[in-house]
């Protein structure tokens, strides 16, 4: 809005002195304003849209290189980086096609553009001198109103680009708005709902039908009725995609049924106020969600007020303790994103922490053990088991093993409940869906651990896993799982500051060598295009001496500036549209040879450096994408506008210096106050917040992470904890922006400071001269009006600087990729001619590269004969996965060999 008003101003502003002055020059400006504008805005339409087609098709190639990268195990383990490579360089052939197209219309587009200004200048000229011929006004006024008029002109062309913001933001704006006066259910129900004096917990479900939103025509109710009597224990059994899970969302409310009722204590929840109901409920998942935060703050999710003895007394209920007590931290630790730091079993334990802390009165188990092993579902049952004790507990199970002490079974199929009652009634009757569903169950573990005694009886099974437990050594195996470990780099060494490699301008240039046909014509063509600039100059002001002559010289003069300036218009179209062609293929070429290069070099890394926080897949796709255009824009794009601008100064000062080398040099001496003011204007103009993107991550994080939990979220009536937490992350934005934007204002005042001062010091001193006949007004202008329009091409220049010197520190993260020297060596060792297949893994000691405090195997000692099949067996952590990396070569031993 700023900016618009600015120029919108300086529009208004120079049409008014320009009618006041010398209305017939302003009218003729006038008509010509349109054309110039048209050639803009054409030039902008086209590129836009070849440069959206360039980034659609380069969509397919991150895809599979986010897909490969992803699942680079695999494609390492069967050797297939050189096949995932060649998918990939096929599905960029199109980026290049459209690049070079986007660098031709670029090319004719500012072509066009500097076409129609020439044109119009010479009309201009040509018209003025009619004007000054007639005595209608003099040379001078009409200089300046012509001056004025076409800078008005130019100023409401820069003023387009915050017209399409504006259109922009009100598209955006639109699903804000909806977003935000939506009515929904939770503002409905906290105005009219009710809050019950005393919950006894007795649940009826009345002729309920429902199908989701999403799949309306799926019913996955149909008239079901269910009664949940206060304090029992209720199970849930039935096929996948019977709807078991469903009860238990409508009960929490998240979804409302189509008809029917749902009676808490025999009210309708519908009445009832949402959050006082969520309170009494406690919900423990299938997936656990947990957040990027300590596990005491995880378990506060559940009661916000809780005290620390509360906690503990949580966790010791869920059995969590038995592992929070082995940690450095205990309950300050990290859990990571999505609790990522944890094994299965923890994350579990610490999300029935959450729900016991609360204390509520009805609780919800949605397969709470389904994801775990056997050792660790045992111990997180026992702690259910502890739990359920005098609360309604509605419980929703897979394996029918963790379910036979319930109170009442209750069997879903068919859209309805096709039978209750206790585990031994049930399974009296032998052609009952429940025995059918025990029948199958058993067949199945009979058949995966047919040595193991059924997982039946439970007491020996606990038994069991209370002696491995106690075998437990290292602090690591029983902190989390081996997967997983290798995942948690990024918490440790996300606090250290990366620091950036600077990269020489010549390593910067030795890409674009085999291209250095094109780099010849373009850079001949671009000098051409600077050098046009101080020329236009320099006819402007002599038309202006040529209208104090006589008329005779005053037409032969203007003749002669006219057909020049009609030449111009002819080459200005060819030497762009030569110049951006050719920059435009070389830039293509690199992009493509850059991102072939540094996807291959990404394959060829060994496993361990994928295992990093900064080398997931989504990383470094991105990267993939933005540091190939990176480079592309500081050796190709950036050097077009460097090369230009050369031929620019080279030109202006030699024309200077011949016309009046005196004022030449007062007005250098001026230079840096002037190209300083004009790099601030251009900076200011770029934003006020600078880049901010940064100070957002955090904010970002948390609204994703806490959309994607927003179950958990909704369930333990967090909201209002999530949006502090939110509103917190975005006070320091929006200061530094505010701070900013004082700065960037003051320094923008200043710099216009320097740049009337410098002009009027130039004018002046030119008077001086002229007052001693050192120089004449024709000199004097000449240079005058050329040292301006350098000037403003030098800021141009200049404000890319800081753009370059980052430019150069995040082209080092490309060679950083591509000269990295992988830890595995595999292309120099030896094959083998026939290949038994013995396996021996001698006295091998190991640990993560990204947790190398963490000992996962110490003298390890194994050896699998040719031909033989080896089981290996353990609980979770204690690197049975691991072997297998070590024999893939995904790690290399720390010590001993394999």
């Amino acid at each position: 809005v700023g900016n618009f008003m600015h120029y919108i101003s300086r529009f208004l502003g120079g049409f008014i002195i320009g009618f006041a002055r010398v209305w017939q020059i302003s009218l003729v400006t006038l008509s010509i304003v349109p054309l110039i504008a048209l050639a803009g805005g054409m030039y902008a339409y086209v590129t836009i849209g070849l440069i959206a087609r360039v980034r659609k098709s380069y969509v397919k190639a991150g895809e599979i290189a986010e897909e490969v990268i992803g699942n680079v195990r695999t494609v390492q383990a069967f050797a297939g980086e050189d096949k995932a490579v060649k998918v990939y360089k096929e599905a960029l052939s199109n980026t290049y096609k459209y690049g070079r197209k986007a660098g031709l219309a670029k090319g004719l587009g500012l072509g066009s553009m500097h076409c129609v200004l020439f044109l119009s200048w010479s009309l201009l000229v040509w018209y003025v001198s009619v004007v000054v011929h007639k005595h209608i006004s003099n040379g001078g006024e009409s200089f300046t109103t012509m001056l004025n008029v076409v800078i008005a002109g130019l100023s409401l062309g820069q003023a387009a680009p915050d017209i399409t913001a504006f259109i922009r933001a009100k598209a955006a704006a639109y699903p804000i708005f909806e977003m935000i006066e939506r009515d929904t259910m939770s503002k409905a129900s906290s105005k009219t709902g009710r809050k019950l004096d005393k919950l006894s917990g007795h649940i009826e479900f009345k002729d309920v039908s429902f199908c989701y939103p999403s799949r309306p025509d799926v019913a996955i109710f149909d008239k079901f009725c269910l009664d949940i009597p206060a304090g029992k224990i209720v199970a849930l059994v039935g096929g996948s995609g019977s709807g078991k899970s469903t009860v238990i969302s409508l009960i929490e409310r998240f979804y409302e049924p189509l008809s029917g009722e749902i009676l808490l204590d025999g009210n309708n929840i519908k009445g009832l106020d949402l959050k006082w109901l969520r309170q009494q409920i406690g919900l423990v998942n299938q997936e656990p969600a947990l957040f990027a935060t300590t596990i005491r703050e995880n378990i506060l999710y559940g009661k916000d007020d809780a005290t620390m003895e509360e906690i503990t007394r949580a966790a010791k209920l869920s059995e969590a303790m038995s592992f929070i007590s082995n940690l450095p931290e205990r309950f300050e630790t990290q859990v990571g994103e999505r609790g990522i730091q944890l094994s299965g079993g923890q994350k579990q334990r610490i999300a029935i922490s959450r729900a016991i802390v609360k204390n509520p009165s009805i609780l919800l188990l949605d397969e709470a053990t389904s994801a775990l092993d056997a050792e660790s579902e045992n111990s997180v049952q026992e702690a259910l088991d502890r739990v359920m004790v005098g609360r309604t507990t509605v419980v929703v199970a897979h394996r029918l093993s963790t379910i036979r002490n319930a109170d009442v079974i209750a069997v879903v199929q068919g859209r309805k409940i096709v039978k209750t009652g206790s585990h031994e009634e049930l399974i009296s009757n032998p052609n009952s869906a429940y025995a059918a569903l025990v029948q199958l169950q058993e067949a199945a573990s009979q058949q995966s651990n047919s040595s193991q005694c059924p997982n039946m009886g439970r007491p020996l099974s606990i038994k069991f896993s209370r002696e491995l437990s106690g075998t437990r050594t290292s602090f690591g195996a029983s902190f989390r799982s081996e997967k997983e470990s290798v995942l948690s780099h990024g918490a440790a060494d996300a606090t250290e500051p990366a620091t950036a490699k600077h990269v020489s301008a010549i390593k910067l240039y030795s890409m674009v060598r085999p291209d250095w046909t094109y780099g010849v014509c373009g850079t001949i063509c671009a000098i051409i295009a600077g050098a046009q600039m101080p020329l236009f100059a320099l006819g402007v002001s002599q038309a202006l001496v040529a209208y104090y002559m006589d008329w005779d010289t005053t037409q032969r003069e203007v003749k002669k500036i006219t057909i020049l300036f009609c030449c111009a218009a002819v080459i200005t179209v060819i030497v762009h549209a030569i110049e951006h062609l050719s920059f435009g293929i070389m830039g293509e070429r690199l992009t493509l040879r850059v991102r072939e290069k540094m996807f291959s070099a990404i394959l060829s890394n060994e496993i361990g450096w994928f295992d990093e926080m900064d080398n997931s897949s989504s990383i470094l796709a991105s990267r993939l994408e933005s540091d190939a255009t990176l480079l592309r824009t500081i050796v190709v794009d950036r050097s077009t506008i460097l090369i230009q601008n050369f031929g620019l100064v080279t030109a202006s000062f030699v024309i200077a210096f011949i016309l009046n080398w005196r004022i030449t040099l007062v007005v250098v001496a001026t230079y840096p106050l002037i190209i300083s003011g004009h790099i601030s204007e251009k900076l200011f103009f770029q934003g006020y917040g600078g880049n901010l993107s940064k100070a957002y991550l955090k904010a970002n994080m948390l609204a994703a992470e806490a959309v994607s939990n927003i179950r958990t979220v909704a369930a333990f009536c967090s909201e209002d904890k999530v949006l502090e937490l939110y509103s917190r992350e975005l006070v320091e934005p929006s200061k530094r922006s505010f701070i900013r934007g004082q700065i960037a204002g003051i320094f923008y005042g200043i710099s216009q400071f320097f740049i009337f001062s410098s002009y009027g010091l130039a004018l002046w001193y030119g008077s001086v001269l002229m007052g001693k006949e050192l120089a004449s007004f024709k000199s004097v202008m000449k240079s005058f009006m050329v040292l301006i329009v350098t000037a403003l091409a030098m800021g141009e220049t200049l404000a890319l600087v800081p753009d370059l010197l980052k430019g150069n520190q995040m082209a080092a993260s490309v060679f950083e990729v591509l000269d990295r020297k992988t830890q595995v060596i595999g292309d120099i060792g030896e094959e083998l001619t026939n290949v038994e297949g013995t396996i021996e893994l001698r006295g091998v000691h190991f640990s993560y590269p990204s947790r190398p405090e963490v000992v996962i195997f110490k003298d390890f000692n194994l050896k699998v004969r040719a031909g033989k099949s080896m089981a290996l067996v353990g609980q979770s952590g204690s690197g049975k996965s691991t072997v297998l990396s070590l024999i893939l070569r995904f790690y290399d031993p720390t010590a001993g060999k394999a």
